[in-house]
């Protein structure tokens, strides 16, 4: 938990908000707008390279796991790493652009679990993503840490069921 971790480095007096806010400022080390290569540079085939889409625990950011994440990148999977709105991201900034501190009452643990699994879906829309971006729709994967990881299930669950619903359709 943070609070562990605030104990193993010192922090546990300086309070779990201190380290929270460390971590929402803290450095990735990658770089923004950077064209990615051609799939066939990869590791990549004719349809275009793999998909992550990521999800981040409780109280944790999409730059947490950057070391984690660049090694997967490394491989030639396209990496999407969201940064979920439901208050349980230690710090984030909303589609209007104002910043949303660590808010964990914001929404019932439900609410949060149904909106980080639509956020998951939404960045698996291969459409929005940048078109420079080849990735092949047939291996598009969801995952996460902690609490990413009951969010990408329901996201997993619920494109199943729309993947589901298509095929009664045809």
């Amino acid at each position: 938990t943070s609070d562990g971790m605030a104990g193993l480095v010192g922090f546990r007096q300086l309070g779990l908000s201190f380290l929270l806010a460390h971590l929402a400022n803290a450095s990735s080390g990658c770089y923004q707008d950077v064209p990615p290569l051609r799939s066939n540079d990869v590791a990549g085939t004719e349809n275009g390279m793999p998909l992550l889409v990521y999800s981040h625990g409780y109280g944790g950011n999409m730059d947490m796991a950057t070391y984690f994440l660049r090694a997967i990148a490394y491989t030639g999977v396209v990496v999407a790493a969201v940064e979920h709105t439901d208050g349980t991201a230690s710090s984030t900034q909303v589609r209007d652009g104002t910043t949303l501190p660590f808010s964990p009452g914001l929404k019932t643990g439900k609410e949060q679990l149904s909106c980080r699994a639509n956020e998951l879906l939404e960045a698996a829309n291969i459409s929005n993503l940048p078109s420079d971006f080849a990735i092949d729709p047939s291996k598009v994967f969801l995952g996460g840490h902690s609490y990413g990881g009951p969010s990408a299930l329901l996201a997993a669950n619920r494109a199943n069921k729309l993947d589901a619903s298509k095929r009664d359709i045809a």
